[in-house]
Order: structure tokens, then sequence, then C-alpha cells
């Protein structure tokens, strides 16, 4: 049986070693077949039916034993038919069968005792069996926590003897900083024989532990890894009670095993929290337990305040809720903090400092996404956006930023951006690749980019001209066809201020006065009236062309621009008192009440930037009231209708209702209207729009031309009368 002894060897270690970890591994089932002839024999063994229990436990112990070095249920089945066949042989007067299997099970396990009431003659033939073939091991080892193996698999160092097989076993001891050792040891039957191993030191060990783990240990300028999470080695100092924290903010203790003596700079970095660095004098070959590197937390705390309220808080891209909000774990370092909303966006990139109290609370306005499209005609150039972020930073109208992260990467390269599409120069001439796209193409890619990035519109940079310092910065609304161009050079304030005047500038879109006309006039004090609208308040008051207004409030009238500064220093509906004098001389005082007419942009207006102004509009009337808001709409059509949106200015001039009279009122929405049906390829409407705009009148825009005769150059073109119904 020596020969089985040694085929069992390994199995039965690797029994040893997870029975001293605690842990059972489970195997499969064992054949349904050999679970019945086990069951049915063991019925049998226990009746006494040794003679028919024999048959049923061979034919379990041969199913049984080819699974039972890898299935440790199938082997514990095994061993357990061996016991009850080998007292059934003996039961039947087969003392030297009996014995072989004895000596079979012992192979399997030699540590196997019998328990129960058992026959005295059989507990001596076993106790006989078990010396000829068992004896004992006791291991030690030193240092003691060194790793043990037994014939290449894991042993436990015990001051208990160990039953073995007999026969000859590798012992071999590692550990960190000795050099390993290996001997062979020959285990005797019925002796127990004490070994011990001694392991020589080479080296130095350190041992480092940190709180919390997924720390980066730096050794004199050299990572050597980062630590991770527990269990804290036993008999470490420091256990995770001793450190006042929960176990699984406790890290392993990372190895190093290679520092030479002298003093060694250990630094324990780990994002979000402060660094520390120590000192580790290492005199001579030994083990160095550090004291576990407690970090703290390296976080400030940041207010977040939006205007609109609701916008949602982003910190480095990712979202950290809704303002109003207070963040106290933001990490040190240069941050991106972002408010967003339906109106925009607010951005800032700050510098958090740990233990700083924070605030972040601003106007969300319409945003524009700088990206690289437009800005590869020169190296170089679009290492620049962050230059023209900071420039423009101080538009009051609209926030132009470098969006960051990799989910804007990825949006923008599932969606295929053209190289230069939106590159154009100082004139608003397309420059390379941007050239072969037309109007229909740009308002597609501007609403794509713009959905992808949850932006109003997008920027890109241009540099048309190597020797020039001037960056050209196009930008685009989403859904635009026309791009707006802004020129600055962000290296000079003066370029800067310019830049920024034309992105905040939005023209006047209402005005106060009384209805009338009036001019300075040679040699004449005050202002001659020269027309009067009819049913005005002027006209109702009594003002009349001819008359001569030299006072207002009391105050003397120098000329027109005063006078419509005391207009615009009361609110519509208040009345200014004005001293009139007649053809004749003759002197009266009259309170006429001020009224607010809308403004209207031209669309020709080559000094305006729509695409920023579109957006500024829009933002506006989503807080206007009633009314602001015909003032709003109708510029906002107007600015659209630039850009090439036509159907856009079609929905806003719907939603307006002026009324008829002069300057700007129906007949100019009509007019406008009119264009904007035409643009959309409307025929008929626009051809009704323009009849309502000759029949009604009024002004394209405060100064004119009277919508009249424009609507009417419309009608003749398609060859019909401003007259047909």
């Amino acid at each position: 049986m020596r020969g089985r002894a040694r085929q069992y060897l390994l199995l039965v270690i690797a029994v040893c070693a997870m029975t001293a970890g605690g842990t059972v591994v489970r195997g499969a089932q064992a054949p349904a077949g050999s679970e019945a002839d086990l069951a049915e024999g063991q019925r049998l063994f226990e009746e006494l039916d040794y003679e028919h229990a024999v048959p049923l436990l061979s034919r379990a112990i041969i199913a049984l034993e080819p699974m039972a070095p890898q299935q440790p249920q199938a082997r514990t089945a095994l061993v357990s038919a061996y016991g009850m066949r080998a007292r059934a042989l003996f039961g039947l007067d087969d003392p030297a069968k009996a014995q072989d299997d004895f000596r079979a099970l012992l192979a399997i396990d030699p540590s196997y005792a019998l328990s129960g009431q058992i026959s005295p003659r059989v507990v001596a033939l076993f106790d006989k069996v078990k010396v000829a073939v068992v004896g004992s091991l006791a291991l030690s080892v030193n240092p003691p926590d060194a790793r043990l193996e037994l014939n290449g698999l894991a042993a436990s160092v015990s001051s208990a003897p160990v039953p073995l097989t007999a026969g000859e076993y590798i012992v071999k001891a590692t550990r960190l900083g000795y050099r390993s050792a290996e001997e062979t040891v020959t285990v005797v039957p019925g002796e127990t024989k004490q070994f011990s191993l001694t392991l020589e030191r080479t080296s130095s060990v350190v041992f480092v532990v940190t709180v919390p783990p997924d720390v980066e240990v730096v050794v004199d300028g050299l990572s050597r890894g980062r630590t991770v999470t527990g269990p804290l080695a036993p008999g470490y100092a420091g256990a995770p009670a001793e450190l006042g924290v929960a176990p699984e903010l406790v890290s392993q203790p990372l190895v190093l095993s290679d520092l030479t003596p002298g003093t060694h700079t250990v630094q324990y970095k780990k994002n979000c929290y402060v660094t520390e660095e120590r000192k580790v004098s290492i005199e001579k070959a030994d083990d160095y337990q550090q004291d576990p590197a407690h970090l703290r937390p390296a976080v400030a705390s940041i207010a977040f305040e939006s205007m609109p309220s609701g916008a949602a808080v982003f910190v480095d891209g990712e979202r950290r809720g809704i303002a109003p909000a207070t963040l106290s774990d933001v990490c040190e370092g240069s941050r991106t903090v972002e408010l967003r909303g339906a109106a925009g966006r607010l951005v800032q990139r700050i510098a958090v400092k740990t233990g700083e109290t924070m605030r972040v609370q601003g106007a969300l306005k319409p945003a524009f996404a700088l990206l690289t499209a437009g800005s590869g005609l020169q190296a170089g150039v679009s290492d620049r956006r962050a230059d023209v972020e900071r420039a423009l930073a101080s538009s009051q109208q609209v926030t132009v930023f470098v969006p960051s992260g990799r989910g804007a990467d990825e949006a923008l390269e599932t969606r295929q951006m053209p190289p230069e599409w939106l590159a154009f120069d100082a004139g608003r001439r397309p420059l390379g690749g941007a050239a072969a796209l037309n109007a229909a193409a740009r308002r597609d890619l501007s609403t794509r980019f713009a959905r992808a990035l949850d932006v109003q519109g997008i920027a890109a940079i241009s540099q048309p001209s190597p020797s020039s310092p001037d960056l050209v910065i196009a930008l685009i609304a989403a859904g635009a066809g026309e791009p707006d161009v802004v020129a600055v050079t962000p290296e000079r304030t003066d370029s800067i201020e310019r830049a920024i005047a034309r992105l905040d500038y939005v023209p006047p879109l209402s005005r106060r006065g009384i209805g009338l006309l009036a001019a300075d006039v040679l040699d004449v004090d005050g202002l001659v009236v020269v027309r009067v609208d009819p049913g005005s308040p002027a006209d109702l008051a009594g003002i009349k062309p001819g008359d001569v207004l030299v006072r207002a409030d009391a105050e003397v009238i120098t000329g027109s621009a005063q006078l419509q500064q005391v207009l615009d220093s009361k609110a519509p509906g208040a009345a200014v008192s004005l001293e009139a004098h007649d053809a004749a001389g003759a002197a009266r005082t009259v309170h006429v009440a001020i009224a607010e007419s809308p403004r209207l942009m031209s669309v020709s207006d080559e000094g305006l930037l729509f695409n920023p102004i579109s957006l500024a509009l829009r933002s506006r009337l989503a807080a206007a009231t009633a009314r602001d808001q015909p003032f709003l709409r109708l510029n906002l059509a107007v600015a659209l209708m630039r850009l090439g949106d036509f159907a856009a200015a079609r929905e806003q001039l719907e939603a307006v209702q002026l009324p008829a009279g002069p300057g700007i009122s129906l007949g100019t929405q009509q007019y406008l209207l009119g264009l904007a049906y035409e643009g959309v390829g409307d025929a008929a409407s626009a051809q009704r729009s323009f009849q309502a705009a000759v029949a009604s009148g009024g002004l394209l825009t405060e100064d004119g031309p009277a919508v009249k005769s424009l609507a009417e150059r419309k009608l003749t073109r398609v060859g019909v009368s401003s007259s047909a119904q």
C-alpha cells in the first residue's frame, strides 16, 4: 500500500491547508449510483448484514476513487466506505482484506480515527495498521511568519504533530528579506519527527499601511505601487479598532523589500487627500513596521447659487446636484465648476485649497462651446482656446468656454465633425473646407453639435494670417446657418475690450416717446415740431406742427437728445410737462403721457452680431413680462431671419399682436411675416402678409422706410396687385 499512500499525499496536504484556512471547497456531487450503493451498504452494515453490505460498498468505492482527488465530498464518502468495508470484512473473518482497506483509508486521511462502539479487536487491527503506515511531523520555522510548503503545497506551522503517510517530504520555507531554504525530511511510520528551518536574513523589509487604501507610495521619487484594501496582516501594529476607523478603510501592508541602508523619503499620495511625507531610516537588515499613514482629506466647501435657480451643478464634468447647493467635498486642485440650465451656463476655472469655503454664483448666460473646428489652418492654434476663453470671460451677454471631459470628445467624434467647418476670416468669408458648406449644412452641424454638448451655440478659432496675432472667433447659434465673427488678440487689453463690447451689445428694443418728430433749427431756442402722429399722446395734448418746445419738466430744452433723456427717465404711462410756443409766440403748458414703442433692428446691419443677440433675446424672452414680449419677439424674428432660420422667425412673429398705426406697428409685423413665409417657401401666405402690410402701413424701423412701399415692390415682382384680395 506504499504506492497508494504516495498517490494520496498531495490530496492530504491540500485538505490540511483548506481546513487550516477555515474554508471547505465544495465539489460536485458523487454519482447517483454510488450514493445509492453507499446508502444501502451502510444500512446493511448497521444491520450487521456484512455479506450483502460488502458488494455494495465495493461498488461505491470503485465509483468514488476516480473522483476523490478533486472532489472533497467524494473523498469523504470514500473514507467512510473504506471504513465500513474494513469492519465488515473483519466481521466476515477476513482480517487481511480488512487490513488492506485500513491502509487505503489512512493513505487518504492519515489523521483518521475510529469512533463509537467498535470491537477492541477491530481497534487493535486499525492501530496496528496505522503504526505501520503513518508517522507524524512537527514543523517549525524561524522567522515564524515564513511561508512553508510541503512537497510544493502550502503547509501550516504547528507545534502539534501532523499525521502524514510515511515517506520523504520536501520542506521549503520562504520569506521576504530572507534567503529561502529547502530540505528533505523522512517521515517514519509510528514516529513523530521534529523538524525546523532557520532562514538567513539578507535585506530589510518595510511594511507600509495606509488609511484609506489605494494610496500611491513614492520612495525617493520613484513610485512603488499602491496600497490595496485589507485585511490587515495578523499582529500588525495599528489595527482598525486602534485607528478608530472601519476595517475596509485600512489597507493591506505594502511590502518594500529592497531598501538599502540609509534614510529614505516616503510620500503617500492620493487624489483628494493631503500628501504625507515621512523619513524612513534603515540601520540594519530587519523588519520595519511603519505606523499607518492616515491621510487627511484635501477638500473645500463650495456653495453654488444660480440665477435663475434650479441649474444643475457640475464639478469637472460630473453632475453633483441642483443649485442652490453646498458641496463640502470638492477636491483640492484646479477644478472646472459649472452651472447648467436651459438659459445657458456659468463656467469658472478655480483653484481649490484645502479647508476653504468658496461661493460660485451668477446668472446663466447663453453658452458657446469653443471647439477646434476651424483652427487647423495654423499649427498650434487649437492650443489657444484656453486663451480665448480667459479673454472673453467677462462678457455679460454670453459664455464662451472650452468643453472639457471625455464625454464631450466622444459626443463630437460620433457625429463626425468635418474639419474647418467653422473657419472664417474677419470679413466673414469662409476659409478652407468651410467654403464647401452651404447655410443648410452649417445649420445641421450647429444643431447636432450644440445638442451633443448641451449648449446654445458653437464657436471656433481661426488664424487667417500667420503674420497677424489676431484670432478670429466664429460663433454660430444652434440651428443658425450664418456665423458671426469677432477678432481678438488675447494678449492685448484693448482688443479684448473691443471684442467683449461687440459680444455684449444688444440694440435698444423699445423707445419712450410722445408721438412727434421735432428738429433743432438754427437761431430757434428749443425744438421745432415737424410732425405729430395722429392719435398719439402729443396729438391728444394739442401739440401741432410748427410749435416750439422750450421746456420739459421746467428744464430748458437744448436739443432733441436732451428731450429724449427726460422721456427715458420716466416710466411708460407717466406724464411730462411741456412748455410750447405756437407760431404766433403764445406760450402754453401741456401734460403729455409717455408711451413706449418698439424699436427694430435692421436685418442688413453689418455691425451687429446676430448669433449672440438671438440667444440673448431668447434668454430674456423666457422671463419677460407681457408688455416686453412684443419688442423681444419682433427683434428676435429679425435676428433669426438674418441667420437663415425663417421657420423660427415665423413662430415669433405669429405670437405678436401689434396695433395698426404709424411707426413700428401691425404693418411692420405683416411685412416681416411675409419675409418669413417667403423664406420657408410658402408663397401664398407671403402674398397675403405683404397685402396686409400695404393696407396697414407703418415703418420697417424707427427711421423708415415705409413698409407699404416695400410690400408693394414684393407684390409687383410676383405680378400681384397690392389691392388684390
